[in-house]
């Protein structure tokens, strides 16, 4: 079941930086079918929601029906967990839709047991398909990777129900490679400067001397 996140329709009028302020962060719905629709949700209730099901919910509007959404831009303050607007699309079941999802990476590869390093090059990615079959989140094993070894995004493509786009199929998620080395420079010795003051009075020492 979708975790369920309350909203309030916006007031006419209601200006965004009052909202922030007293706790609120502003957003709007849109979708197909449906005029586009301005929101309001509690800041510590948006919170929770993402923290857990950073993808895809129902969202329940005061007064309408509840919207089965997908998250569609969140944008956030210098704080990390301020958030200054949220847009949501509606989806319906009976309808193919795409959906921004994150990637994480679990399991250790055998490349690391010789000294590997996993490098992740993608952490969010666009899936297609019937909301039901969206995850929340794509979880990727990297387990079987040994040194020069990758995984793309076509290999995975066969293991949904869901689709990823066409042109990220080529695209590598995870790979993993060699240990860096790094080369460390032989230490610069530096000759101190000559004084020729200094070896000029060395010279006349020397010749009164004789």
């Amino acid at each position: 079941m979708d975790y369920v996140l309350e909203a309030y329709k916006r007031v006419k009028g209601e200006k965004a930086s009052s909202l922030r302020s007293n706790g609120w962060v502003p957003g709007c719905v849109y979708g197909k079918s449906m005029e586009p629709m301005s929101l309001k949700i509690k800041n510590t209730d948006l919170q929770k929601c993402l923290k857990h099901h950073a993808a895809k919910f129902e969202l329940k509007v005061e007064g309408e029906k509840g919207f089965l959404v997908g998250l569609e831009e969140l944008q956030r303050g210098p704080l990390q967990d301020k958030y200054i607007h949220i847009s949501f699309h509606a989806m319906k079941n009976d309808e193919v839709t795409t959906l921004s999802v994150e990637v994480a990476f679990h399991g250790k590869a055998k490349g690391q047991f010789d000294g590997g390093i996993i490098k992740e090059n993608m952490h969010e990615i666009t899936v297609k398909g019937y909301p039901a079959d969206l995850p929340d989140k794509l979880m990727v094993d990297v387990s079987d990777l040994e040194i020069g070894d990758n995984i793309h995004v076509g290999d995975l493509a066969k293991n949904y129900k869901f689709e990823f786009l066409q042109e990220d199929h080529d695209k590598i998620l995870v790979s993993c490679g060699h240990p860096r080395v790094q080369k460390i420079d032989e230490p610069t010795v530096v000759a101190e400067p000559v004084d020729e003051m200094e070896v000029a009075e060395t010279d006349k020492t020397d010749s009164e001397a004789a």
